[in-house]
């Protein structure tokens, strides 16, 4: 009976171990990598570009922009005070909480509807709280410099200087809120812009180098792949047969009965033991 001889290298595994270094080469994890960074790139090309529209907005069109943004908020204020007054109302359970809701969103959507219809209350305001915060910290500097006359020390004219030219600076953007804020607007409109485009410079350096990288590595999967086809022999049999009949050097052993070298030692044997 022929026997089944497994034959060395074991194509089954090997062809496994094959797939599996296929799967896990460098090339698929660089595609991997490849799609993940497009869609990167879609996402910060189009918030660069969202940046870059706000800020030409915001630096060409200041005043019309801050009223907008204001506009906007006041809506987004009208819209949460009425749903906690809607709340209110759709809650079975009547207590100091609920009537609590019931105020703040009162107050909550009256304030927003006067942002709303005065969008430039909102739009001074910030200039009108930086100049109060600004004169306050100039008169501090007055008395300090009053303390440094009294010691009698050097510094006191500087110091008297610098704090004047504080409280002017906050006098003026106290009187002039709207010029502020249009100035402002149109300085985060250049920061905005300048944000897009280097945003948009950096994606596409690391766009450039990542494809880079992944021709490299695609380039040796190639290499890889050759070498292991050379290597391995898909078309081969698993198992080949074997009879034991047949010799290491592929000749015929000596059949029962016959009268070889081996016949005739046993002979000899069984020819000693009758004497």
């Amino acid at each position: 009976m022929a026997l089944f001889h497994r034959k060395s290298g074991n194509a089954g595994v090997s062809g496994a171990k094959a797939a599996g270094a296929k799967n896990s080469s460098p090339g698929n994890k660089a595609g991997v990598l490849g799609r993940d960074l497009h869609r990167m790139k879609l996402e910060k090309i189009a918030g660069s570009l969202i940046f870059i529209l706000l800020g030409i907005v915001l630096f060409i069109w200041p005043a019309a922009a801050m009223d907008t943004l204001s506009r906007v908020i006041g809506a987004v204020l009208v819209c949460g005070g009425v749903v906690a007054v809607l709340l209110f109302f759709f809650n079975k359970e009547r207590g100091f909480a609920s009537s609590a809701v019931l105020i703040l969103g009162v107050i909550i959507a009256v304030i927003g509807y006067w942002i709303f219809t005065h969008p430039a209350f909102l739009t001074d305001l910030v200039p009108v709280i930086t100049g109060l915060i600004i004169i306050i910290s100039g008169i501090v500097n007055i008395t300090e410099a009053v303390m440094i006359a009294r010691m009698k020390k050097d510094g006191f004219a500087p110091s008297l200087v610098l704090a004047v030219i504080t409280v002017a600076l906050g006098v003026m953007i106290l009187l002039r809120p709207g010029v502020v804020a249009r100035f402002v607007a149109r300085v985060m409109g250049a920061v905005l812009v300048y944000n897009g485009v280097s945003d948009l410079y950096i994606i596409s350096r690391v766009t450039g180098k990542v494809r880079q990288a992944a021709a490299e590595a695609s380039a040796l999967t190639v290499t890889a792949t050759e070498t292991t086809a050379q290597t391995l022999d898909p078309d081969a049999p698993l198992y080949e047969d074997f009879h034991p009949s047949q010799s290491a050097e592929g000749g015929a052993q000596e059949p029962a009965g016959s009268s070889g070298p081996t016949a005739q030692a046993e002979g000899s044997i069984f020819d000693g033991r009758d004497d």
